[in-house]
């Protein structure tokens, strides 16, 4: 999409936007497990929410 990390406050995820995303420690999960699905994605919004709620 060619747009700059340092326009966006460092962003490198291309998660800022997505709703559950929008925090340093969804995106943290993100860059620390690199999904490469959408469920991924789905599953990370889970567990990021705490217990049993999956």
């Amino acid at each position: 999409m060619e747009i700059d990390p340092n326009d966006i406050n460092g962003e490198t995820t291309g998660a800022i936007a997505l709703p559950e995303f929008g925090t340093k420690f969804t995106r943290g999960i993100i860059k620390t497990s690199k999904p490469h699905l959408f469920a991924d994605l789905i599953s990370i919004s889970g567990l990021s929410h705490g217990q049993n709620v999956w």
